[in-house]
């Protein structure tokens, strides 16, 4: 399963990826009560310090690598201090990660973290729903069937 202590090199490239700037997707299991959860991020913004240096995150009271999670931004995740969908952190565990997607980049966790063995509810045809909705797979037969219809419908 993946892990800070066996998969360094993975989640640096994972950290490397999301601090570029651009936006990605991840999709994991959410720890406390199993859903499936999509989050859509990028780079959280900038804010200053206490001491009028640049930040890019708050402390959060804890080490994230000592429970094996991940912090990310989450950019339609709702602010409770401002009371908005402006974007806050979320954590999400590494052993539950199913896909992480930056632009071209990839990363595939499925077998790896074993998700179908472990949350049983995720079978084949979940995963292709899954993927279908991160745009991983590109266009699925249900968007090509409709795209058919439409042409015959209106020739």
């Amino acid at each position: 399963m993946l892990s800070y202590e066996n998969n360094n090199r993975e989640i640096t490239n994972i950290f490397n990826l999301i601090n570029t700037g651009r936006f990605y997707s991840i999709t994991f299991v959410k720890k406390g009560d199993g859903q499936i959860r999509f989050l859509n991020g990028h780079r959280p913004p900038t804010y200053k310090k206490s001491d009028g240096s640049q930040g890019t995150g708050r402390n959060v009271g804890y080490d994230p690598k000592n429970h094996n999670l991940i912090r990310i931004w989450d950019r339609n995740a709702f602010n409770p201090f401002k009371q908005t969908n402006t974007g806050n952190y979320r954590a999400a565990a590494l052993e539950n990660i199913l896909y992480i997607k930056c632009g071209n980049d990839f990363f595939n966790f499925v077998e790896e973290n074993q998700i179908q063995e472990r949350f049983s509810y995720i079978d084949d045809k979940k995963l292709q729903e899954i993927q279908a909705k991160m745009k991983i797979e590109g266009i699925t037969e249900d968007e090509v069937q409709s795209m058919v219809e439409e042409i015959n419908i209106n020739d």
